[in-house]
C-alpha cells in the first residue's frame, strides 16, 4: 500500500501518475499538457512528456523542464512523507516545481562565456556623480532554509550612507534575493533619492524582474512590489553583477539570517564590513576565472 494516499500498492506508475497527489500538481501546472499520453505505459508516458519542448505558461519555458522538474519534486516529498514525517501539499509542491524550474532556465538561457585570455578582474564601480547606488544579497542555508538579506546605500564617492539587513525565517535563496530588492528600493524611496542604481549578483532575479510578470510564479507578490518601488523613482537602472563586486552586501546578507527575525537598519557600517567597503572605495579588483 502506497502510504501517502493510501489507495494502491505503490508503483512508479502510481507515485508519478495515477496517484492524486501528483494528478492533483500536474493539472495545476497545466491541464492541457497533464491529461495527454495518460493512455500510454508509463515508460513511454515519461519518454514522451521529458522530450515535449512545447512552451508553457511560465514563462515559456519547454513543458519538458517544468516536467522533470515535477518528477523530481513528487520524488523528494515521496521520501519526505515516508522518511521525515513531513505532510506533502499540493500549493506548496507546484511552487517548488515553478520556482526551480525558473531558475534553471534563467541560469541556462544566456550561455557563460569564458575568457581565453585568463582571468578577469572585476571591482565595486561607484555610481555617477549625485547619483546613488544600492547593492543587495540574500542568502539561505539549505535552500530553502533559514534566509537572511541585507543591502548597502552609497553616495557616488563610495561614502556609506545607510545599511540594511533582515531575518527573513525559513525561505529560498531567490525569495531571500527578492526581498534584498525589495528593502534596498523602499530605503531610497523613502530618501526621495531622484538617480540610484540598483546592483544584484542574482541573474535569476534580474531576468525575472525585467521580463513580463508571470502571475503563477510564487513570488509573484514580490516581484510585483519590486516592479511598483522601481516606478517610483524618477531615474533608476537595475544592474546584475558579478559576485566579486558585490562582496560587501554579501557580507551583510549572511549577518542577516543570524539578527532577530525582521529588519534592522544599519546606520554605520559594521566593523567587520568595514574593510570590504574601504577596499569598495578604493577601487581593489578581485580576480574572476
Amino acid at each position: 500500500m502506497y502510504a501517502h494516499c493510501k489507495r494502491e500498492v505503490e508503483s512508479i506508475d502510481h507515485i508519478f501518475r495515477s496517484c492524486p497527489h501528483a494528478v492533483a500538481i500536474f493539472n495545476k501546472l497545466s491541464p492541457t499538457f497533464a491529461n495527454i499520453l495518460n493512455i500510454m505505459d508509463f515508460k513511454h508516458w515519461l519518454f514522451e512528456h521529458a522530450h515535449n519542448n512545447s512552451p508553457s505558461h511560465v514563462f515559456n519555458i519547454p513543458w519538458a523542464v517544468i516536467f522533470c522538474f515535477a518528477i523530481w519534486i513528487l520524488w523528494n516529498q515521496r521520501n519526505q512523507f515516508l522518511y521525515c514525517h513531513q505532510n506533502v501539499d499540493v500549493q506548496r509542491a507546484h511552487n517548488l516545481i515553478i520556482e526551480r524550474a525558473t531558475e534553471f532556465w534563467a541560469s541556462i538561457s544566456t550561455p557563460a562565456t569564458r575568457s581565453k585570455q585568463g582571468p578577469k578582474l572585476i571591482s565595486w564601480e561607484p555610481p555617477p556623480p549625485f547619483w546613488y547606488k544600492v547593492n543587495t544579497d540574500g542568502s539561505a542555508v539549505g535552500n530553502p532554509g533559514n534566509a537572511g538579506c541585507g543591502g548597502i546605500l552609497r553616495d557616488y564617492q563610495g561614502r556609506w550612507v545607510v545599511g540594511f539587513l533582515r531575518n527573513i525565517g525559513h525561505t529560498t535563496a531567490l525569495a531571500a534575493e527578492l526581498w534584498a530588492i525589495k528593502d534596498g528600493l523602499s530605503i531610497a524611496k523613502s530618501l526621495q533619492l531622484q538617480n540610484v542604481i540598483l546592483e544584484t549578483d542574482c541573474r535569476v532575479a534580474y531576468i525575472l524582474l525585467s521580463d513580463n510578470l508571470n502571475p503563477f510564479h510564487p513570488h509573484s507578490t514580490l516581484l510585483m512590489d519590486c516592479r511598483d518601488l522601481l516606478r517610483t523613482i524618477p531615474q533608476v537602472q537595475m544592474k546584475h553583477v558579478m559576485r566579486e563586486s558585490n562582496m560587501a552586501a554579501d557580507a551583510i546578507a549572511k549577518k542577516g539570517a543570524l539578527t532577530p527575525h525582521g529588519f534592522h537598519f544599519l546606520f554605520d557600517c559594521p566593523p567587520d564590513v568595514e574593510l570590504l567597503c574601504i577596499a569598495d572605495r578604493v577601487g581593489v579588483c578581485y580576480p574572476r576565472h
